[in-house]
């Protein structure tokens, strides 16, 4: 069967950048709005900083270091957690 027939049309093909973001160069139709948004890294969101939660004038990248190297800290022995949850009972 004919793909005219059948009613169906092909979705448009965009081109999505590395960031996840429509591409004006290679894109001949373009949002207005890509054009006046800039670019945005998701580490720069207010869905990383919900989820990460750095402190003070700390990166979200930052903060994820941080995390990264507590647990790495906690993980060095059987007993670990149960200084990270004293130091959290002692923050608070």
């Amino acid at each position: 069967m004919d793909e005219s027939t059948l009613g169906k049309r092909k979705r448009p093909q965009t081109n999505i950048s590395e960031h996840g973001l429509l591409d004006p160069s290679s894109s001949k139709e373009v949002s207005s709005l890509a054009c006046i948004l800039p670019p945005i890294s998701f580490w720069m969101s207010p869905e990383a900083i919900i989820l990460f939660k750095p402190v003070g004038d700390e990166t979200v990248l930052e903060a994820l270091d941080n995390h990264i190297q507590l647990l790495s800290e906690v993980n060095k022995s059987h007993y670990g957690y149960t200084e990270l949850i004293d130091n959290i009972r002692t923050t608070i």
